[in-house]
């Protein structure tokens, strides 16, 4: 049975991270806009993808490393934005737990539940990304 009081606070304190992550993810592509040539809409897209088809997060972090390995055998700089990823992947998890415990501290246990919370997050994470990027791709 679903108790609405716990889905309303969780929509509550989605809206909430979610307006946050937006500034995040703004602070992210500026740390890396020297990368902006090499990370391209492509790469971009095809990480929403992955990130919405994907809940497991060892998964996405197998991504990320194999990504990051990938620019870094062909010599790219791109590197450091998925091993970045990597790191902002551990945080969007802990963040879930956090939400998750504040609307009901038995849910961070129900681990379906974190990936759940964890997946909306990231895929609201990668959405702002695209946004930053090709807004500041208008910059330049």
């Amino acid at each position: 049975m679903i108790d609405f009081r716990y889905e309303k606070a969780l929509r509550t304190k989605m809206a909430v991270a979610v307006d946050a992550l937006l500034e995040d993810a703004r602070q992210f592509i500026q740390n890396h806009k020297y990368l902006l040539r090499d990370l391209t809409n492509a790469q971009l897209y095809g990480l929403l993808n992955i990130v919405r088809n994907v809940s497991e997060p060892s998964k996405l972090n197998q991504h990320a490393q194999h990504q990051a390995k990938k620019a870094a055998e062909a010599g790219k700089k791109i590197e450091a934005f998925w091993q970045n990823w990597d790191k902002k992947l551990i945080a969007l998890q802990e963040k879930a737990k956090e939400i998750a415990r504040s609307i009901n501290p038995t849910w961070v246990n129900d681990t379906a539940r974190v990936h759940s919370i964890a997946q909306m997050l990231r895929i609201k994470y990668v959405q702002h990304l695209i946004a930053e990027k090709l807004n500041l791709e208008k910059k330049y």
